[in-house]
């Protein structure tokens, strides 16, 4: 019954991560308790039944503060921190900005989208993660538009 696992295979999947033309939600300035600002950017995800995404996004650090950064040792830290800067990149690449304070709500791009991973605290079994985060900003036009995705003709 191979075309029913292909079938079930199919619903299985999380159509909210990979490659997605999006829509800008939301341009959000925010701080950090350390009193750095960023910048949050939601998007909504057509191909995905409008399921939402985001990222953090602040300004480049200066050398000295990826010297301090790096020094700290701290590896979790250096990726995220050269994770953003990645993004800052793309922005500017791909849409013209390093800036991502001055993308416009409800103008398109394309992004790659991750699920973080579930974790449970041992002692008081809370989890957290499992959200879709935005981990690259793609060239426009680079994804087919929702209207051109096959899975979004599937009514479920």
């Amino acid at each position: 019954m191979g075309y029913i696992d292909d079938f079930i295979a199919e619903a299985d999947k999380d159509n909210r991560i990979g490659d997605h033309e999006a829509i800008l939600a939301k341009v959000e300035g925010k701080t950090w308790p350390d009193g750095q600002p960023f910048t949050r950017l939601s998007v909504s995800l057509p191909a995905a039944g409008m399921a939402t995404a985001d990222c953090n996004i602040q300004p480049i650090p200066s050398e000295e503060a990826l010297k301090a950064i790096k020094a700290e040792g701290n590896a979790a830290k250096m990726k995220g921190v050269a994770s953003g800067i990645q993004l800052v990149r793309q922005l500017e690449q791909h849409y013209g900005t390093a800036d991502p304070a001055r993308l416009t709500v409800g103008s398109k791009v394309c992004v790659k989208t991750v699920k973080t991973k579930v974790t449970e605290n041992p002692i008081t079994g809370a989890k957290k993660g499992g959200f879709i985060r935005i981990i690259a900003f793609l060239p426009p036009g680079s994804v087919k538009a929702a209207a051109e995705t096959p899975t979004s003709a599937i009514p479920f």
